[in-house]
């Protein structure tokens, strides 16, 4: 081992973690943020090759002096970084038994709060080169350097240091090279001796006073005198400085602007001939221009002006300033008519860089005034916030030499963007980011060079142009945030040219978290409701302007669910999203039917089809989709079939929307249809029913669902019309139709993946295949199943010339298409898919008994190899279900039938989406080796108190997920009967609607590393941890929850390392004394309040200007 980082102090080390005898840790050249502990001045002794230390805790003691390990023994030793984490503590002195050793060369040192008359110490270090003093490293109003310092220090930098005078010359610092000095705002002056410094050659000032400026620029100029050109001034003067008083010098080349308000840039700039490049840096503030003077001459020398404002004097500016290369304005670009505005930059004949960033909020969708020309040397443009109409895009197009062009945020607005015949003749980068643009009409006539796309957040768009894959120079695709079409389309593009040949076509995607189908209609109705809100209460705005500005950034609703038994006994590949090709019109149709705020009686929704169409396919990815899953209270899917049990049908939508008791096992099925009904009352609901075969079967239990008139809705699936229509009141079912040649082509592509060089070989037999098919999914599908496994090409045409005799449309005779798969089965295989039909129709069949069953039966032989007969079943389960002719249930598990006596319970170790109904209670007891543990259902009684079986005996459980079913519960409190095995380390709690001041119990737990509290999992408005929470917490989640104040210190979390903040609108901050917290490496806020985002920069600001710039944030 080479290198230790400690996560900045995760690994503090303790005397119990280091053996009385270890060997040398000779390797070791670096370590970071360490602890200095007292242990660890043993490890130091045994690491006599480090380079590079890190120390970073309490280096001061109460009576001010800094101490830490004894480093003298360290003779490799070359960088030290010194940062002490105790606050506000007094000037202090150097302990007298600290000891630098020499080969020393590069210090830092932060909050350490010393004395200048201890600098000493540091200034004899004789190898010394870069000093580092940042946040009160000392304190004190006078540093006088002492005779023969810092013989060799090349690099000094002085950071928010409260210094007022610095007493020094050029035999203090004789090779010195580069200067900083930040946020000193006090001090008066440099040293003046230290142009004479013959080494110098940068002094940078950032946010210090004018005094200070002022006395380095003299330095220059006298320099200049005496023929010293090397030195130059780099001042950045911050909120601390009046521009318009500062004396800027004649031959300075590059300034930095920098300011957190509003501010005037001064007239005495456009008076320095040799001024290269200007920048100005002032977030989104104001940034305005001076009258320039009628005397102002030609800056012929300036190449770079950065954000600047585009008022009246900017365009006296850009008439002297014809050498120009790169410009950015940033302002209002845009008028409130809508028309987009700026200064005249067509006489700039060498620009070549332009950036153009409107300002202006609200705007609608405008134009391009007349007056604008852009420069033929234009290559590379940036447009953001112009709310520009895609009509008004030809004038970019037309461009000759536009090699990069980035539209990002609303740059345009509007659904289709048809480019023009000849545009972007030279374009080679093209970024489009945050558009709501939805269909892209384009060749590769229109991109004849372009190498790189990019397109980020485009929610929106339904695919990329696909003739793009024949654009020969094209190189990446990368997408993020985009729809499933779009990335689809990405994707298809380089398989399509992979199987040309083309090999350096590269996509790189990062799909979106929402649905597909939901985006769409979702989207459109979130902006809608979101502007009316607005419409409201800003009458002075125009409805259609605000619309353009919300479209639908939901994230992820729920992570992927484990599976339980089942999961555990297949392979990962086998539960991936089932493909879904053809019918999103249809999808989206139904989904606007079932989501519904203008409708609130209850609705009937139908799908109707052949056996094989699709029905089911659809209605559980409408039963899936995120959105329906958030708007739905509760929901519950049941399968009818053609052997109608009604008990059974009632007990499958309660077990999804009530507890079921053993009280409730007794009822009849009046009883049953009565509590369902009272169970579903004053809820939301969904309920789908599958498969359903006649009127009476409806006619059976339609009652048992109320009708409260809040957008409750039941969907049904079957082959037969009638029925459809006598369930169907309001409106006509949907008739599914047959998927297209295209969609059909696309679903048998999928299905048996060919690609590359196998795709232009066997295409066109895959395209006679598939016509056959008659658009028929299910004979697609199972015909896939044979062929994916077997690429020769002349199976391929065996199978095309035989699947006419079993391919048909009439619906009576659909299961010979089964009969082609079935006759190609091994023969090991047959006897196993046979045993499925011991089992009633579309019942769920345990993998574990189905495999016992298997070996009982004499089905499963020994292969010859080391597995054993329960390897060997589980194989010919994959294939079976890899031939798509088994499909892989995902419900949750209820232990209502299980045996007295089960003997298999002792080596189960992961349970997911298990039913806390009583049974349960009897496997727990009886799995007491069990490592994960899941329970989904009803965990909230009405009277507010959570309830869940009894965990105490799993004394090996480390992963607890819990997820309430109990829609809008009261604030409650948990059972006195719970408790939690001390072994655990992971806890994601769900919709329990738990009081804050339940929380103790999970904050003492005391190996708990990672806690998710998601979707209202506590209630209330204040959380404040109880003094000794957390102790070893390292990952902590809260989503979506109502919190507004949460009153915690770093005392709460000592070792919390991940924080994130997902959709809590109503928290006001992130508690400040977070960033203290040594551990803490990344903040993470996602959909929460402006206070929020702004509390976190603070933080991550404030612990930079301590010199800690491990914290790392982002904001969404």
């Amino acid at each position: 081992m080479r290198k230790a980082a400690t996560s900045r102090g995760e690994n503090l080390v303790k005397s119990s973690d280091v053996e009385e005898e270890p060997s040398l840790l000779e390797n070791l050249q670096t370590m970071s943020l360490v602890s200095p502990t007292r242990p660890f001045q043993h490890i130091l002794a045994r690491t006599p090759n480090l380079k590079k230390l890190g120390l970073c805790g309490q280096l001061t003691t109460n009576s001010g002096d800094l101490q830490f390990p004894d480093l003298g023994l360290l003779m490799h030793l070359k960088a030290l970084k010194l940062l002490n984490t105790i606050p506000l503590c007094k000037a202090g002195r150097l302990s007298d038994s600290i000891i630098f050793p020499k080969s020393l060369t590069s210090l830092s040192l932060s909050n350490t709060y010393l004395d200048w008359s201890e600098a000493w110490a540091f200034e004899m270090i004789p190898n010394l080169e870069v000093l580092k003093l940042k946040f009160h490293a000392f304190v004190g109003k006078d540093w006088e350097t002492s005779l023969g310092a810092f013989p060799r220090l090349k690099f000094l930098k002085l950071d928010e240091l409260d210094i007022v005078t610095w007493t020094a010359s050029r035999d203090h610092f004789p090779v010195l090279q580069c200067l900083q000095v930040h946020r000193c705002s006090n001090l008066l002056m440099i040293p003046e001796d230290f142009g004479n410094i013959c080494t110098l050659e940068w002094i940078e000032f950032s946010e210090c006073s004018d005094d200070a400026a002022n006395s380095a620029t003299y330095m220059q100029k006298e320099q200049e005198k005496n023929g010293n050109d090397f030195l130059k001034i780099l001042h950045n003067p911050g909120e601390t400085s009046s521009y318009t008083n500062t004396e800027y010098s004649r031959e300075l080349q590059t300034l930095v602007m920098s300011s957190r308000t509003n501010m005037i840039v001064p007239k005495n700039i456009w008076k320095i001939t040799t001024l290269r490049h200007l920048c100005i840096k002032t977030g989104e503030n104001h940034v305005s221009i001076s009258d320039v003077e009628e005397e102002a001459i030609l800056m012929e020398n300036l190449y770079t002006m950065s954000l600047v404002s585009p008022t009246r004097p900017c365009q006296d500016i850009l008439a002297r300033t014809r050498n120009l290369k790169k410009l950015g304005l940033c302002g209002p670009l845009t008028t409130k008519s809508g028309e987009m505005k700026f200064p005249d930059i067509c006489h700039l004949k060498h620009l070549k860089t332009l950036k153009l960033l409107n300002t202006t909020a609200l705007c609608k969708a405008g134009r391009l005034s007349d007056s604008i020309i852009f420069p033929e040397t234009l290559k590379s443009l940036t447009v953001s916030n112009t709310y520009l109409d895609w009509k008004e895009a030809w004038i970019f197009e037309m461009i000759p030499n536009l090699e990069v062009l980035k539209l990002k945020f609303h740059a345009f607005v509007g659904r289709d963007w048809e480019t023009s015949t000849e545009a972007f003749p030279r374009l080679k980068l093209l970024k489009l980011d945050e558009l709501n643009i939805l269909t892209w009409t384009a060749s590769r006539n229109h991109f004849p060079e372009l190498q790189r796309l990019q397109i980020c957040r485009c929610p929106y768009l339904m695919e990329i142009p696909e003739d793009f894959g024949n654009i020969w120079t094209l190189e990446w695709i990368e997408l993020s945030g985009c729809s499933e079409a779009a990335t689809s389309s990405a994707r298809n593009i380089q398989r399509e040219q992979e199987s040309y040949g083309n090999d350096w076509l590269k996509t790189s995607v990062d799909v979106a978290d929402y649905s597909d189908l939901s985006l769409l209609v979702v989207g459109d109705r979130l902006a809608s409701e979101v502007a009316q809100i607005y419409k409201a209460s800003m009458q002075d705005y125009d409805f259609r302007d605000i619309t353009s500005k919300f479209y639908f950034d939901r994230k992820k609703f729920e992570e992927e669910p484990e599976y339980a038994e089942s999961s555990s006994d297949l392979p990962d590949s086998e539960f991936k999203r089932e493909v879904f090709v053809g019918y999103q019109a249809e999808a989206s149709s139904l989904l606007q039917q079932l989501v519904s705020i203008t409708k609130k009686r209850l609705q009937v929704i139908s799908i109707v089809g052949m056996a094989g169409l699709g029905k089911t396919t659809l209605a559980r990815r409408l039963y899936n989709d995120p959105y329906v899953v958030s708007y739905f209270y509760v929901r519950a899917w049941v399968t009818c079939s053609q052997i109608y049990h009604k008990r059974n049908l009632l007990l499958g939508i309660l077990r999804s929307v009530a507890e079921v008791t053993d009280d409730v096992y007794q009822m009849d099925d009046n009883m049953l249809a009565h509590h369902l009904y009272r169970a579903l009352m004053g809820r939301r609901y969904l309920i789908v029913i599958d498969d359903i075969w006649s009127r009476e079967a409806w006619d059976d239990f339609k009652n048992c669902f109320p009708d409260d008139k809040n957008g409750s809705r039941i969907m049904l699936t079957t082959r037969l019309k009638v029925i459809a229509s006598h369930a169907q009141s309001d409106g006509d079912p949907l008739c599914l139709r047959f998927l297209t040649e295209d969609e059909s082509f696309e679903l048998f592509r999928r299905k048996t993946f060919i690609r590359g060089a196998y795709f232009s070989d066997l295409s066109s037999i895959g395209h006679g295949i598939t016509k056959k098919c008659h658009g028929l999914p299910l004979a697609i599908v199972v015909i896939a199943g044979l062929l994916k496994d077997n690429l020769d090409r002349d199976w391929w045409i065996h199978v095309a010339k035989s699947v006419r005799s079993y391919i048909v449309t009439d619906e009576n005779q659909y299961i010979e298409t089964l009969a082609l798969s079935y006759n190609h089965l091994p023969q090991h295989l047959r006897p196993c898919f046979l045993s499925f039909g011991a089992f009633p129709e579309d019942y769920g069949i345990s993998v574990r008994k189905l495999i016992y069953l298997w070996i009982a039966e004499g089905f499963i032989h020994l292969d010859g190899t080391q597995k054993t007969l329960e390897d060997v079943a589980e194989d010919h389960l994959t294939d079976l279900i890899s031939r798509s002719l088994v499909v892989v249930g995902e419900n949750p598990i209820d232990f209502s039938n299980v045996e007295e006596e089960p003997s298999f319970l002792e080596n189960l170790q992961s349970l997911s989406l298990v039913s806390p109904a009583s049974p349960c209670q009897h496997i727990l007891a009886k799995t007491k080796n069990l490592r994960k543990l899941g329970l989904c259902g009803t965990l909230t009684t009405r009277s507010g108190e959570f309830k869940c079986p009894d965990l105490g005996l799993l004394m090996h459980l480390e992963t607890l997920k819990l997820l309430n079913t109990t829609p809008f519960c009261k604030a409650g409190r948990l059972s006195n009967s719970i408790a939690f095995p001390g072994s655990l380390k992971k806890l994601t709690v769900s919709n329990t609607y738990l009081d804050w001041k339940e929380a103790w119990v999970f904050e003492v737990m005391p190996n708990l590393e990672v806690l998710k509290l998601k979707s209202h999992a506590f209630f209330g408005d204040c959380w404040e941890p109880s003094p000794e929470a957390f102790p070893c917490l390292k990952f902590l989640k809260l989503e979506e929850l109502d919190i507004v104040t949460w009153t915690a210190s770093r005392n709460h979390f000592p070792v919390l390392e991940h924080l994130q903040v997902i959709g809590c609108l109503l928290l006001m901050e992130i508690p400040e004394d977070f960033g203290n917290i040594c551990t803490l490496e990344w903040i993470e806020v996602s959909g929460c309040s402006n206070a929020v985002t702004s509390s976190v920069r603070e933080i991550q600001k404030e612990q930079k200007s301590y010199g800690n710039d491990l914290l790392h944030i982002r904001i969404r």
